[in-house]
């Protein structure tokens, strides 16, 4: 590490060195329309020597390669030129003082600024270098991912990754638990390790200046428990992971590669997600006049969403308050512009508003959303949580029954209320 530094430090002398020489003798050249009078050379190997013995000491004592030239700025510029200044002032009183009018006084002035440029433009490319060009080819690089599973799957998507040559994938490795695949080089690509080895295997590539974009996990008949492990080892790299469709997914025709895809919950439970028939929910909804109390909650905002699918006759959304109400009453007519959307400032506390509304719209089917359902602050004032859970309900259940309506489904309250009475 040492003696890289002093090769850093050796190479930055050098290149100053040269760009001192440069700029003297292009004076020169300059200023004798690039031909150097032979009466002058001895002269101008002098000064080359007096200028890189006056101002290589003047660079360094200024700091100048103290500060990486990466991180260049418009400081760095500044005390760059005041620098130079000085470098070239020490210079021209030099020479002028052992050679005289000898040297034509325009060299002074035409190796100062070219100096100037010349030195700037070396700190300087640096940035610009790592700042323009490294950052299009970084944008423009291959998407680099580790595939956990060395199987049949995993080669198999390697492989066509492979067969597409410039295309957006690159393969670094794989991840595999496979003890007698530990150091195996399949298909041209390294074992880089297990899967609990993925938060280190990218670390490593992060030092390198490699970095691995994704992890893609190659089990496609792994599901359940063993494919959550596998994707908690995963996580831990902090990157994003993918998976590879099982086979009944590839049978369609479609090649693998191109249905890599995000990791879904049906990933997850170990069997085959329940389809659920929606014919019987569309033939309860549909050209009926629904009131979902609390539409304006979490959970009543979401049961709108879904019950505005099955078209309604009419959606008659009742909530206390009046800001979120407006959210949800205008997303549903973005979403849903056929849809007859009434909304209702009320409060289920009011025994008199809910029959007005429930006799108004002539209700159907009553959803009840609305509750206080955040048990430690309601412990704290188990008044309001008694007067608005039971006696609102208890309100919404009377209008409900004096006007016949024949549907009534209560969403949160029972499980707010029960939880209540569990902690009191």
């Amino acid at each position: 590490m040492k003696r890289r530094g002093l090769l850093h430090k050796f190479a930055d002398r050098a290149c100053d060195a040269g760009l001192i020489a440069c700029s003297l003798t292009g004076a020169v050249l300059l200023r004798f329309d690039f031909t150097i009078p032979l009466v002058l050379v001895p002269i101008l190997k002098k000064a080359l020597l007096v200028a890189l013995v006056i101002k290589l000491p003047i660079l360094d004592f200024a700091g100048i390669h103290r500060r990486p030239r990466r991180y260049a700025g418009l400081s760095d510029l500044v005390r760059l030129g005041l620098a130079n200044l000085a470098a070239s002032t020490v210079f021209t009183v030099i020479i002028f003082l052992s050679v005289g009018k000898n040297f034509p006084r325009s060299i002074y002035f035409l190796d100062a600024v070219l100096c100037c440029c010349l030195l700037g433009f070396a700190h300087f490319s640096v940035r610009l270098y790592t700042e323009a060009i490294v950052r299009e080819n970084r944008a423009r690089r291959r998407k680099r991912v580790i595939v956990y599973g060395a199987g049949s799957a995993g080669v198999t998507l390697v492989r066509e990754i492979q067969s597409f040559g410039q295309g957006s994938y690159e393969v670094a490795g794989f991840l595999d638990d496979d003890p007698h695949k530990r150091d195996a080089i399949i298909v041209g690509v390294p074992v880089l390790g297990r899967g609990r080895d993925a938060a280190s295997v990218v670390d490593r590539f992060e030092h390198h200046k490699t970095p691995i974009d994704e992890i893609v996990i190659a089990m496609p008949g792994t599901k359940g428990e063993r494919l959550r492990e596998a994707i908690t080892k995963c996580r831990t790299a902090k990157i994003p992971c993918r998976t590879v469709p099982g086979i009944d997914e590839v049978l369609d025709g479609k090649v693998l590669f191109t249905q890599i895809r995000d990791l879904s919950f049906a990933d997850l439970l170990g069997r085959e997600a329940v389809q659920l028939d929606e014919s019987p929910i569309r033939s309860s909804i549909a050209n009926r006049n629904l009131l979902i109390t609390g539409s304006a909650g979490s959970i009543g905002s979401e049961l709108c969403r879904q019950v505005a699918r099955f078209d309604p006759g009419r959606l008659v959304l009742f909530d206390q308050a009046e800001s979120e109400l407006f959210k949800i009453d205008n997303e549903l007519r973005q979403n849903f512009p056929k849809l007859r959307i009434h909304s209702v400032v009320g409060d289920i506390r009011d025994s008199e508003r809910l029959a007005r509304v429930i006799d108004t719209f002539a209700i159907s089917s009553v959803f009840h959303a609305a509750a206080y359902k955040h048990v430690p602050m309601m412990e704290d004032q188990p008044l309001e949580a008694v007067q608005n859970n039971i006696l609102g309900t208890w309100n919404l259940l009377t209008a409900v029954r004096h006007h016949s309506v024949p549907n009534f489904l209560m969403i949160s309250t029972d499980n707010a209320f029960v939880s209540f009475l569990s902690r009191t």
